[in-house]
């Protein structure tokens, strides 16, 4: 109120003010939102595990996994097949040196003949050069060296196998035949990533073919090794689930290799050098460890193990 008595008008809110106010209000709106979308997306989800047996077993293995610790044991399998490709790695390229040797071919034109692509080749020449007289040496040690990782990397892969289904953990002892498979299935993925650029020449439809046919060769080497882990049941039927989603994964893998992860190792090599290249390999072998350690799951919920129910924990308990 002024001197003579009349009274000043409320001078309007700043627009800041005003403006915050209202990115309030629709923040608001917009939490409002995702919370009912939330759950009405828990009551579809519980609706569809009610009447569709495969979203049930899915979330099955994705609770059995989560609670049984699946990103732990991926990751440790990863680091046990990236200790175990160092000195296989080492073996092949002492055997390439030793058979340029013999040949008289250059180990480049030894490791092109193989089937290997033309960057590879080179990179295996560089080393093969670099190793010098201690080839037979190189051999030698690499060769034992890979049976011993491949041994570590059995018993890696028969404690997931018995984690996933149940089963006493005592000793974990490894076999010949355990450690064979297990070098035998590198292998062979190692030759039929050599032998894919070349079949994969023809249109789309020959592509697809050719992708179907090699999703099956994945899958016949997986599941015979595969039906000696520990398991309940008969020798193959248990298995079969995990078999195929590995199967199915390792070739999506391989494709995601030709698309990012083969021009992501150029790349981080140029910037990083080959601690670069490490963390992309171990990023990959973790990929394909974790589509492993899913159908261990997978085999063991589709054979009949489930977990207690959970319990909610005290207050006060996390």
């Amino acid at each position: 109120m002024d001197d003579r008595g009349s009274t000043t008008p409320e001078e309007p809110a700043p627009p800041d003010d005003a403006a915050s106010g209202r990115a309030r209000e629709r923040i608001e709106r917009l939490r409002a939102r995702a919370g009912e979308l939330e759950g009405q997306a828990r009551v579809r989800f519980e609706q569809e595990r009610a009447h569709r047996g495969w979203v049930q077993i899915a979330y099955d293995t994705w609770d059995m996994d989560r609670r049984r610790g699946g990103p732990l044991l991926s990751g440790g399998l990863a680091y046990r097949i990236f200790l175990f490709e160092l000195p296989f790695l080492l073996f092949l390229i002492s055997l390439f040196g030793i058979v340029s040797d013999v040949s008289g071919k250059d180990p480049e034109q030894v490791a092109h003949d193989s089937g290997l692509s033309a960057a590879m080749a080179t990179t295996i020449a560089q080393a093969v050069n670099e190793a010098g007289a201690a080839r037979w040496w190189l051999l030698v040690l690499g060769a034992w060296l890979t049976v011993w990782a491949a041994r570590s990397g059995v018993r890696s892969v028969i404690l997931i196998s018995t984690i996933a289904w149940g089963l006493p953990i005592g000793g974990v002892k490894t076999t010949v035949r355990g450690t064979a498979s297990f070098i035998g299935v590198v292998f062979i993925a190692f030759a039929i990533q050599v032998v894919v650029p070349g079949l994969f020449a023809g249109g789309l439809l020959l592509d697809l073919v050719m992708f179907v046919l090699l999703t099956v060769v994945t899958f016949i080497v997986i599941l015979v090794p595969m039906r000696y882990l520990p398991h309940r049941g008969a020798a193959w039927l248990p298995v079969v689930p995990g078999a195929a989603l590995l199967a199915i994964g390792v070739r999506a893998l391989a494709v995601a290799t030709d698309v990012y992860f083969a021009g992501r190792l150029g790349r981080v090599d140029d910037l990083y050098g080959g601690l670069g290249i490490a963390i992309v390999i171990l990023l990959y072998l973790y990929l394909l460890a974790r589509l492993f350690v899913w159908g261990q799951f997978l085999n063991a919920r589709i054979g009949g193990v489930t977990l207690p129910a959970r319990t909610e924990a005290p207050e006060g308990v996390p």
